[in-house]
């Protein structure tokens, strides 16, 4: 096991958490209970907009998955193990083979800020700031180096991001698509129907006429 290169900037987050004991409660809960904010803007916005506000919440997931694939990947152990000689740690440290990178939390964070700010500007940038601050705190409570949470914030946003990019580029044709199969779907068996009656009403008087 190795430090990371920013090994020093998480012992300096460690260090301001034993001298700020009065925060530690609270960037712990927050580090984990802040992530549910991002349910307001979904549950506020279903109505309105549809398929983008539930896509705060798909994108989210989407993000943790993809991340759960990446931590695999890199196999990167915690700084609370890496590190030990750091000492008293706020959070409890995960066990070997929860890794670190990217952090799942900001992976979160940073999918949900991106896409409740395409859902609207405002709620945006008041998600942007929860992002941080969950991320930060990951590092604060002692579980994350600084270069997990900050690649962690650009995955979830990436992934956000590409998404509703692709939903906005190929939904609105996949919609009317579908829409105009229902709509010549409905509109066939009644133009047919005049049709058909006539050609029967047709062969109804030839054979009268015989």
């Amino acid at each position: 096991m190795h430090a990371a290169f920013d090994s020093g900037a998480y012992r300096d987050m460690v260090a301001l958490a034993r001298h700020t004991t009065w925060l530690n409660g609270a960037a712990n809960r927050w580090s984990d209970y802040g992530l549910l904010l991002f349910v307001v803007p979904v549950v506020a916005g279903l109505r309105r907009n549809g398929w983008r506000a539930l896509w705060v919440a798909g994108a989210m997931v989407a993000a943790f998955a993809l991340s759960a694939l990446t931590k695999l990947a890199f196999a990167e152990q915690r700084p609370c193990r890496t590190l030990p000689s750091v000492g008293h740690i706020v959070a409890l440290c995960p066990p070997l083979g929860d890794y670190a990178f990217p952090s799942n939390h900001a992976v979160l964070a940073g999918a949900g800020a991106m896409a409740v700010w395409a859902l609207d500007r405002r709620l945006g940038a008041v998600a942007a700031v929860n992002a941080v601050v969950i991320a930060a705190a990951r590092v604060y409570v002692g579980v994350h180096y600084p270069h997990d949470v900050v690649a962690g914030l650009l995955f979830g946003a990436l992934v956000a991001g590409g998404g509703t990019w692709a939903g906005s580029r190929l939904g609105p044709p996949v919609l009317r698509r579908v829409r105009g199969r229902r709509g010549s779907d409905g509109e066939r068996p009644d133009a047919e129907l005049p049709t058909i009656a006539v050609v029967l009403l047709g062969k109804y008087n030839r054979r009268n006429e015989r």
